[in-house]
Parts: structure tokens; sequence; C-alpha cells
């Protein structure tokens, strides 16, 4: 993958792991808001982030592996 590509990648990966921080910000009660917590679920967006776009990744990767016309 080029740079060009990783960084376009990395820019949606950030927003998407931003959305989620708010949403779940949004959620959370006001006098719960630390911190500690904001902390915390900045790093557990960023990695579910991760996490889901790898498993879509591997598994379109796996589905268009199936459906690859046999050469």
């Amino acid at each position: 993958m080029s740079e060009n590509n990783t960084a376009i990648v990395q820019s949606i990966m950030g927003e998407i792991s931003k959305d989620l921080f708010e949403k779940w910000v949004d959620g959370l009660p006001d006098n719960s808001q630390t911190e500690e917590s904001l902390n915390g679920l900045a790093k557990n967006a960023s990695e579910a982030t991760i996490f889901v776009i790898k498993s879509f990744m591997e598994k379109i990767s796996d589905v268009a592996t199936e459906i690859k016309p046999n050469n």
C-alpha cells in the first residue's frame, strides 16, 4: 500500500474512532466523565475500531477468495 493510501486509511480509522468515542461519551452520565474514564474510552474506541475494520477486511478477503474464479 502506498504512503498516500496508508494515510487515507489511517485518517478514516481516526474518524471512526473519534465518532465511536463521542457516541460512548454521549451515553456516559456527566458525573462519570472523569479524565481517567475518558482516556479509557478513547483507548477502547481506538482498539475497537482497529478490531472491527481488521475483522471486516479479513471476512471480505475470505469471501473474495471463495468466489474468485480458478484460473
